[in-house]
């Protein structure tokens, strides 16, 4: 053995220029005039490069993988031409301490079928991406072919983000993926939009729908690519939600340039950013309602002033007659109501043309308008239509916006109607009548969906094992009309150490009680549960539940439900709290006086029952006359009397 290592270090000194024609055998300048000695040389080195190739019957593979991954690199040679094999990280060999330090590990060497095997495992860390692994055998020191360690990190942020509105509460989002190594695949996508995660299998698009979406609110949504080591950097992009205005601003049309343009104009400063409309439809007809000219645009906004506009060519016949222009606005939440139509008389004067309308159609009513009564009553309302001074009737038909269908129609004498509410959506058309004939028709869509109120709940836990905690939840409902009716129940568990561990949206049934389970890993720290109700009016306060999952596993424990917050109901319990400590707390500082002053009067009972009691006669003192003495004066003192009483008794002993 001792000899086999003398030769190897002798072959690895010996071979080195060997080595070097093996490596070098590859190329040669091109251009280079062919001797007959250079083509002997050539011919030898392409002899040594096969004699070399032949030692190996396996070589490293490059290869690309993630970060903190490990992978493993590979050699085999035939034992006929080497006895030992071993590998090089760049030029330094495994086995020394600064390669060992970075995570290579050699295996140890091993015979299958007269073929010599040997394993290079690599912790692919950042200080290890693109090094070059090769092979050595002994004798001769023989290289393989290089290997190249390839590491992917955190993939960068998708490119190309962009958003595509399908409606007003949805929107299809479209990325590009970022760059990274081949045989290393994206193996999901995270999006968030601030209120829920999704999770895609690695598609490029995802449609996001909001169940209450704010026009008025900036929304945040992130895309962030996910493989083997882990989410990379996110990439984000903002809209507005769009949502057609419950009253359409007033909309002002003119006619320019001699009858040949359309000017649009209208005040948005009440309407909120994804309220704006984005196309104008213009349709001209004949009083007859033939179409003879249509043209879409997109408005433009002046931010300072608060004022959008628009212009529009307009194509005419050459004939004289009354047109009337009928102005559409939408977006992508729907078409907007309550835009007026607008008349003009080709070669006419469009004062005469005023007086000349006015009397002959009657136009569409303004200002629709509603008010509840307790929840079962409603009173609809409306406005005359401009420049109308009688009206015989209105025909008031009253559909339930949901399926479209006629729940109520009525001939109203006057500007409003009150009927009994039993739906939450009705849709309104009115129609104004005089002795010309019917006039142009108003639609109005009203909601009477009231933002649910907080729900109460009770959380019991139903079992526990080893490693999770089942809960059941009882959802009480606290609606008092039906028009606090929840569509959806939001559930949200959220645990500080491990973030959510349960999120769902559940269509909500009109019942007095809902149940659902979940489950949470035992022992996590500052769970809490949330509950949220929504409709399309808004969602209600959150009521959360602090979950204990840290205690002993029992059967059948029932955990009493801990409030974190809540609406009124919580202010409510918390001033009923205070008052009762305040209480006790009084009762308390009156036992105690009451008893402090009961010792005390015991005590002086006592005391004075030991003070009065009266001495009996002593007998030494009996015969005191018998000690009769003369007691000399002391002039110091004065004159000193002897007091010569017999039976001298003390009436009283003060202790």
């Amino acid at each position: 053995m001792r000899a086999r290592r003398m030769q190897a270090r002798r072959g690895h000194r010996s071979d080195s220029y060997s080595d070097l024609i093996c490596s070098s055998a590859v190329s040669r300048p091109r251009g280079m005039m062919l001797s007959s000695f250079a083509r002997i040389y050539l011919i030898g080195l392409l002899m040594l490069t096969k004699f070399c190739l032949s030692i190996y019957t396996v070589q490293p593979v490059s290869l690309n993988t993630t970060l903190n991954s490990t992978v493993t690199f590979t050699c085999k040679a035939n034992r006929s031409t080497a006895y030992l094999i071993y590998f090089y990280v760049g030029f330094i060999s495994a086995n020394e301490d600064s390669i060992v330090k970075r995570g290579f590990t050699q295996e140890s060497q091993y015979t299958v079928n007269e073929t010599l095997q040997r394993t290079l495992s690599v912790w692919a860390q950042e200080t290890n991406n693109n090094t070059n692994i090769s092979c050595g055998t002994a004798p001769g020191d023989v290289r393989s072919t290089i290997a190249v360690l390839k590491i992917q990190g955190l993939l960068a942020s998708v490119s190309d983000l962009t958003v595509t509105f399908i409606n007003g509460s949805s929107v299809l989002l479209s990325w590009t993926t970022p760059y990274t190594l081949d045989n290393v695949p994206i193996t999901r996508y995270y999006i968030d939009d601030g209120s829920m995660n999704y999770i895609t299998n690695g598609t490029t698009s995802f449609v996001v729908s909001s169940i209450d979406p704010d026009p008025c609110t900036l929304a945040n949504v992130s895309v962030s690519a996910r493989n083997e080591a882990g989410i990379g950097q996110p990439a984000y992009i903002s809209f507005y939600y769009k949502r057609v205005p419950l009253i359409t601003p007033t909309v002002l049309v003119m006619l320019l340039w001699n009858k040949t343009m359309i000017n649009f104009s209208m005040k948005v400063e009440k309407l909120c950013i994804g309220e704006y409309p984005n196309n104008i439809t213009f349709h001209v007809f004949r009083t007859d309602s033939t179409v003879v000219y249509s043209n879409s645009i997109s408005p433009e906004i002046n931010e300072q002033m608060m004022v959008m506009t628009g212009h529009s060519p307009l194509v005419l016949p050459d004939i004289s007659t009354v047109f009337i222009i009928n102005v559409s606005l939408s977006n992508e939440g729907g078409e907007f109501n309550n835009v007026l139509s607008f008349g003009f008389a080709n070669g006419m004067t469009l004062m005469c043309w005023c007086f000349l309308f006015s009397h002959m159609h009657v136009g569409p009513v303004t200002n629709i308008r509603s008010v509840i009564y307790n929840c079962t009553n409603m009173t609809i309302s409306w406005d005359s239509p401009n420049g109308t001074n009688y009206m015989d009737y209105y025909r008031l038909e009253i559909y339930d916006n949901s399926n479209d269908q006629l729940v109520h129609s009525a001939m109203v004498h006057g500007t409003s109607y009150l009927f009994e509410v039993d739906r939450l959506i009705y849709k309104f058309i009115i129609t104004g009548v005089n002795e010309i004939g019917e006039g142009m028709s108003e639609t109005s869509i009203i909601s009477l969906q009231k933002i649910p109120k907080s729900p109460q709940a009770v959380c019991t836990i139903l079992n526990r094992t080893n490693d999770y905690v089942y809960y059941l939840v009882d959802i009480l409902s606290t609606m008092d009309c039906i028009l606090e009716a929840p569509d959806n129940i939001i559930i949200h568990v959220l645990c500080k150490e491990i973030g959510t561990v349960f999120s769902r949206i559940y269509q909500a049934e009109h019942s007095n009680v809902t149940e659902f389970v979940f489950s949470v890993p035992q022992y996590q720290k500052e769970c809490n549960l949330t509950i949220l109700l929504s409709n399309n009016a808004g969602r209600s306060d959150p009521f959360i539940i602090r979950l204990d999952t840290t205690s002993p596993a029992t059967a059948n424990f029932i955990q009493s439900p801990t409030i974190i917050s809540t609406s009124t109901n919580s202010t409510t319990s918390i001033v009923i709290t205070v008052v009762m400590v305040s209480v006790c707390t009084v009762i308390m500082l009156l036992i105690v006086c009451f008893s402090v002053l009961v010792i005390i009067i015991i005590y002086m009972k006592r005391r004075s029952k030991t003070a009065n009691i009266v001495s009996v006669p002593n007998p030494a003192y009996d015969d005191i006359d018998k000690f009769k003495t003369n007691i000399s004066i002391n002039p110091a003192y004065g004159e000193v009397k002897t007091d010569t009483r017999q039976n001298v008794i003390y009436d009283e002993i003060i202790l």
